[in-house]
């Protein structure tokens, strides 16, 4: 039980961490500015990828 609550801390800190500094981060590099606005159209078809990079960065810091 206690290594469930350590790992929901942990999780809940990764996740701040990835939203408040690594994405403003990325997001100087990119044209708009930030990165969960990032996005890309095919013909009438625009898929925003901003929160999914953001999503796998969290992913891969978590499970390293």
């Amino acid at each position: 039980m206690i290594f469930g609550i350590i790992g929901q801390a942990a999780s809940k800190l990764v996740t701040a961490f990835v939203n408040y500094i690594v994405t403003p981060f990325i997001g100087l590099f990119l044209p708009a500015g930030d990165l969960n606005a990032a996005k890309f159209t095919v013909g009438h078809s625009t898929f925003m990828v901003g929160d999914l990079i953001g999503n796998i960065i969290n992913f891969i810091i978590l499970h390293s």
